[in-house]
């Protein structure tokens, strides 16, 4: 299945470090200062963006 995808399992893998959560958000030059739900969104649509990648390819690979 997909949790067995080594992309896949990577990817969570990465999520899961540290964020720290500055309400303001002024530490926006440290990356990990975004809020953690905004990771949590933009790691949503990336590993959307991926899934329809990889579909892309095995279809191309199949025509």
């Amino acid at each position: 299945g997909e949790e067995d995808d080594p992309f896949v399992v990577a990817f969570l893998n990465h999520q899961q470090r540290p964020t720290s959560v500055d309400d303001d958000n002024s530490n926006i030059t440290n990356p990990f200062a975004l809020r953690a739900e905004k990771w949590e969104q933009i790691s949503k649509d990336l590993l959307g963006v991926i899934k329809k990648a990889k579909n892309d390819m095995v279809n191309w690979k199949d025509n």
